[in-house]
């Protein structure tokens, strides 16, 4: 549950309909600042990015594979750049 984000900007509709990720200040979730500075202070960043790019490596190999094992004309077709 969030309780509260601190942000630059003070008026309510600049905050909802243009505001990024890298414009919050603060994040504080059951009374606990999660996010300060910018800087996650609750989980590994690395750590989450490592495990992504692997689990998007491995969703792609095994994408890759169901293509290949289809017995279809699909996998020569994305090789040769129709899709």
């Amino acid at each position: 549950m969030l309780d509260i984000i601190i942000h630059d900007a003070l008026v309510v509709p600049n905050l909802v309909y243009s505001a990024r990720g890298s414009e919050v200040e603060m994040v504080i979730v059951d009374g606990k600042v999660i996010l300060e500075g910018g800087k996650l202070l609750t989980l590994d960043e690395q750590e989450i990015t490592k495990n992504a790019k692997e689990s998007a490596r491995l969703l792609a190999e095994r994408a890759y594979n169901s293509v290949k094992n289809s017995g279809t004309d699909t996998l020569l077709m994305m090789e040769e750049g129709y899709l």
